[in-house]
């Protein structure tokens, strides 16, 4: 926790400001407020922030791509704060609680795939004979470094949130993204082989 008393985000401010420009000029970025906290959804990722822990870094990264916070109604910011409103609610409560009671603890191989778009990552499930991968431009924005500096929880391991998600998270934040589906070839043949390797 920082002097002031704000807990900082553990993600790479840089690195989180580019996740969200390419998913405001693609899809969009979906934005939604409960009582204590936004949530924010781009395409293969999600997270969760607690309003009154956020420090002003991360709010000016995420006003500079949605314009605003939401209030009641959640929108889209598509492109240059070329927004629209959704009128159906956002589950921010299913979200917290599926992360929270889904989770399977993951091991880090420390295995790069480099042949997909944005190379990959590679992460056992503890106990189990499986690896799942995640883009390696997401495992980029955890940063221990960021965390220490200010005296934060740093989520060490991240977990396996059902059979398809991938989340880290600390009392105050949650960030998780899609896992990347294996394609045939050489890369799923090796991993296949580290399926039975113990890290």
């Amino acid at each position: 926790m920082g002097k002031d008393g704000i807990r900082r985000m553990f993600l790479k401010h840089a690195l989180f400001k580019k996740l969200l420009k390419a998913t405001a000029s693609g899809e969009g970025v979906l934005i939604a407020a409960d009582q204590e906290g936004y949530y924010l959804e781009g395409g293969r990722w999600r997270a969760y922030l607690e309003k009154d822990r956020m420090d002003k870094e991360t709010k000016s990264v995420i006003i500079g791509i949605a314009g605003e916070f939401p209030d009641r109604m959640p929108f889209v910011a598509n492109g240059k704060y070329n927004q629209y409103e959704i009128q159906e609610t956002i589950d921010i409560p299913l979200y917290l609680e599926q992360a929270e009671t889904a989770k399977r603890k993951l091991k880090d191989t420390g295995v790069e795939l480099k042949n997909y778009e944005y190379g990959c990552h590679l992460f056992q499930v503890e106990k189990e004979k499986k690896i799942v991968m995640v883009e390696s431009r997401i495992t980029e924005m955890i940063s221990k470094r960021t965390a220490e500096k200010t005296e934060d929880d740093f989520p060490t391991n991240p977990y396996l949130i059902g059979d398809h998600e991938v989340g880290w998270f600390t009392d105050s934040m949650i960030f998780s993204c899609g896992t990347v589906e294996l394609r045939e070839g050489r890369p799923t043949k090796f991993v296949r082989i580290l399926e039975n390797y113990e890290f």
